[in-house]
């Protein structure tokens, strides 16, 4: 263990917000567009997609509990569809919120202090 050592910050994941890119909000509206009328998708998931899509900031708590949900949900609806336009726009979201799309800055963060207004 050499070197200089770096000061590590902590960040609560619910002070935290995530605002996504342009691509990243794209690839979420295509994923709603494939599933909006699915009998197999959640509405109340569906409308956190929308959420998302339209680029509603969310802390980092609540994408790491809407993000699980929002693709288990894409899974079972093409399970059962074997819709394959939901798939790839499911596709097209891994690639882009892993930064592994050549188009795409996946997101960027902001803290939040309490008690200050904005």
């Amino acid at each position: 263990m050499s070197g200089p050592r770096r000061k590590i910050t902590e960040l609560k994941a619910d002070e935290v917000t995530i605002q996504f890119s342009t691509e990243v909000r794209q690839s979420l509206r295509d994923l709603e567009a494939a599933v909006h009328f699915s009998d197999h998708f959640d509405p109340d998931v569906r409308h956190t997609l929308r959420d998302l899509a339209d680029g509603t900031r969310v802390t980092i708590r609540d994408l790491v509990g809407s993000l699980p949900l929002i693709i288990a949900e894409t899974i079972n609806h093409i399970h059962a569809t074997n819709d394959q336009r939901a798939r790839q726009a499911l596709l097209e979201l891994n690639l882009d919120l892993s930064g592994r799309s050549p188009t795409s800055e996946p997101i960027s963060l902001e803290t939040v202090h309490k008690g200050r207004g904005r």
